[in-house]
């Protein structure tokens, strides 16, 4: 069995990891299937929702996975700013959503890459 499939089976079905990973679960199926390659940025957070159980040097072995560990602190302390703003916009996000009574396709979305 390979990575992929063993990700999947941690989370008890394509949809449940699909939706962990923030995907559909048609781009889970393509990666399964071998028609497309799993997004580098995707291993790590497979690695941590499969809690170690699939390593990011098994799904991508093509990708220097000890470089990008080694630089993870540096990325985590530029982002951090970032972090902080989003957290005190969520209650104006919350507020404004409540305001519209709920719907939240009728509230503008902003997205923070």
């Amino acid at each position: 069995m390979n990575a992929i499939k063993d990700a999947i089976s941690v989370l008890g079905s394509v949809t449940n990891f699909a939706r962990a990973l923030g995907v559909t679960p048609q781009a889970v199926c393509f990666w399964r299937d071998g028609q497309r390659q799993i997004p580098a940025d995707k291993c790590p957070l497979i690695e941590r929702i499969t809690d170690g159980a699939v390593r990011c040097e098994s799904l991508r072995p093509d990708v220097d996975w000890n470089y990008i560990r080694s630089t993870e602190p540096a990325i985590a302390t530029a982002a951090k700013p970032v972090v902080e703003a989003i957290a005190q916009l969520e209650p104006l996000f919350i507020s404004a959503q409540r305001r519209q009574g709920g719907r939240r396709e009728k509230l503008p979305t902003t997205r923070v890459v």
